[in-house]
């Protein structure tokens, strides 16, 4: 149905996914790679985009090189779930009010700072290349 609850949800996903793409510097997932024999490439479904990165299948084993690949290609999805979580803990303000948290470090949103030992937010930073 067109104008199902549901439809009008995946609807508003879709349009929430493609902001934070817009929004982000990286090139847009979803990344994939191609094994090869000699090299994994991790490659992009973006127009316009040959190839994210590539790596050798020497050492220290091809296993774990494929491994890497696999790890790098999932990149922009797990930003975007670092991202969604960052604030989705409940926490209390000074008057007692159930407001946004980090889960991690329990910084409120409206306080605009993690604290300097959260870890949820080191990880954002060094993705969007801040650390």
């Amino acid at each position: 149905m067109g104008n199902s609850p549901s439809h009008h949800i995946d609807a508003l996903v879709r349009i929430r996914d493609e902001v934070a793409m817009r929004e982000s510097k990286h090139t847009p997932g979803p990344w994939r790679v191609e094994e090869g024999p000699f090299f994994a490439a991790i490659r992009a479904d973006a127009a316009g985009v040959s190839g994210i990165a590539s790596i050798q299948l020497v050492s220290p084993s091809t296993a774990q090189a494929i491994a890497n690949a696999h790890l790098i290609s999932a990149a922009p999805e797990m930003l975007f779930v670092l991202k969604e979580v960052e604030w989705a803990a409940d926490g209390e303000d000074a008057l007692g009010w159930t407001v946004p948290c980090c889960p991690f470090c329990a910084a409120t949103k409206a306080g605009g700072a993690h604290f300097d030992f959260c870890a949820l937010s080191a990880a954002i930073s060094k993705a969007e290349g801040r650390s």
